[in-house]
């Protein structure tokens, strides 16, 4: 799928795709790994990052399925449901990590950005 649209994708792949937009956390595409690898792969990496700088401020830059894992793990949110709040590009997500858990602190603030530079969906912005 990399490199490609979902247009793309659709028309080169219709039954992977099919069983992609199913959204069931032990797809695995081929060549690829599947959501529950995926998420499980992130929240060690993540969980490893914060025991080593215990009680340390730490400054992670990802892209958003990395913080849909972070965000999902903090409000018990398994991977086939919705996500009820957006990703929005280039905000600052702040987690804690204590007792092996993950607690959300701040979620999508965007207010270090222009108007302009806010993601905007459905004609309006978050």
């Amino acid at each position: 799928f990399e490199g490609l649209t979902s247009d793309e994708i659709e028309s080169r792949f219709p039954a992977e795709f099919d069983c992609y937009k199913s959204h069931n956390p032990a797809y695995v595409i081929p060549g690829g790994e599947s959501a529950q690898q995926f998420h499980d792969r992130c929240l060690a990496c993540l969980q490893e990052i914060a025991e080593r700088h215990a009680g340390a401020t730490v400054v992670v830059v990802t892209h958003g399925l990395v913080l849909d894992i972070a965000y999902r793990a903090a409000h018990a949110i398994a991977l086939g449901a919705p996500r009820p709040v957006p990703l929005l590009n280039a905000s600052l997500n702040v987690f804690h990590y204590g007792d092996r858990r993950w607690r959300c602190e701040i979620w999508g603030d965007v207010s270090h950005l222009q108007g302009d530079a806010v993601t905007h969906f459905e004609g309006g912005s978050v």
